[in-house]
């Protein structure tokens, strides 16, 4: 769910964001995106996300991706390089011409004690498909993700 907290007031208490999350009580989301006016010049937004549990994250890119196709529908902006603020850093959302979204999320890290998971080892990561076995690897780009 994203909200627009830049025409409007809005306050979203944890157990606020709990129950609208909730498909059984409200509408039901795993996060909810929140677009703010800036709090630097040099920026076009502040971006904050908070999980459905009611917890604020540092980020997330496909979330990033719906941030900026939000603020261009919403008439927000009509700008193709959108800069925002988050709760870990900057980052730009570039707009294409077929008005689909890259954002640069930064060099993954691989490094065990830079990701909450717990490994015998590091190894590099390595792109294997085969029927017969799966491999999970654990990077941190700000979230942790295991692919």
């Amino acid at each position: 769910m994203v909200v627009d907290a830049v025409t409007q007031n809005v306050f979203f208490s944890p157990e606020l964001i709990r129950r609208l999350a909730d498909r059984h009580l409200g509408v039901g989301f795993d996060q909810l995106l929140v677009v703010e006016p800036p709090y630097d010049p040099d920026l076009d937004f502040h971006y904050r996300i908070f999980n459905a549990d009611g917890s604020e994250v540092n980020q997330c890119g496909n979330g990033a991706r719906c941030f900026a196709r939000f603020v261009r529908l919403k008439g927000l902006t009509n700008k193709r390089d959108i800069r925002v603020s988050t709760a870990n850093g900057r980052m730009v959302l570039s707009v294409t011409d077929d008005e689909l979204v890259r954002v640069n999320m930064g060099e993954p890290n691989f490094e065990p004690s830079a990701v909450p998971f717990r490994a015998n080892k590091a190894e590099r990561p390595i792109l294997c498909v085969r029927p017969s076995r799966q491999y999970y690897v654990a990077s941190s780009r700000w979230v942790t993700h295991t692919v």
